[in-house]
């Protein structure tokens, strides 16, 4: 995929190893086996990219490395692939605070760069900022995490359950995240305002 287009990428290309740079795509989902299916894509490709891959998970974090195994990833150990609970990464006191995450992704393309591999990417899921103090600001984290990207070479993939968020949320989530997958591949997102302006837009100057 040309990142600079948004020329649609072939199945299999879909999501980009970071250089420079990283990537910020959003998954908006309303089937879970198809949620399985791009999820299993995304983690695959990480793998055979040899890249430190991280899952951030709402369930179980032991059933994850199943249902990878049964749609064809079989993971390597940690560190390079690694399961953790959504608590542990977002609101490990019990509240979301948007700043403490900056240092978490500085700290996780460290640990790859630590380890020699050749990139880094996550994908988490976000149900639980439905229930949890803080989870309301996660539309501004997002934007904020474009601002953290531009000089960071990671690739963050962000899942959104359709059923669990309203209208309005769902909007503003299209409008921080520049890419989005539709169908297994990564597209251009028309709705995308930039993390400046959406921000801007939330919290105006005074005159």
């Amino acid at each position: 995929m040309d990142l600079a287009t948004g020329q649609v990428a072939e199945r299999g290309e879909a999501i980009p190893r970071g250089r420079g740079s990283g990537t910020h795509v959003c998954l908006l989902y309303e089937n879970e086996e198809e949620r399985r299916e791009v999820i299993a894509r995304f983690i695959e490709l990480g793998i055979a990219g040899n890249e430190r891959v991280a899952y951030f998970a709402e369930t179980d974090p032991e059933l994850i490395p199943s249902w990878l195994a049964e749609h064809g990833v079989q993971v390597p150990q940690a560190p390079q692939f690694t399961v953790s609970s959504t608590e542990e990464i977002y609101y490990p006191h019990g509240e979301f605070h948007v700043e403490r995450m900056f240092p978490f992704w500085r700290a996780f393309l460290t640990e790859a760069e630590g380890l020699d591999l050749d990139g880094a990417r996550a994908t988490g899921e976000t149900s639980w900022s439905r229930e949890v103090p803080g989870g309301e600001l996660i539309v501004e984290y997002e934007a904020k995490l474009n601002t953290l990207l531009l000089d960071l070479p990671v690739t963050a993939l962000c899942q959104y359950d359709v059923h669990r968020f309203d209208g309005a949320t769902i909007l503003d989530i299209l409008r921080v995240h520049p890419l989005m997958l539709i169908a297994g591949q990564v597209v251009a997102n028309p709705y995308y305002v930039g993390h400046e302006q959406f921000l801007g837009q939330r919290n105006p100057v005074a005159e």
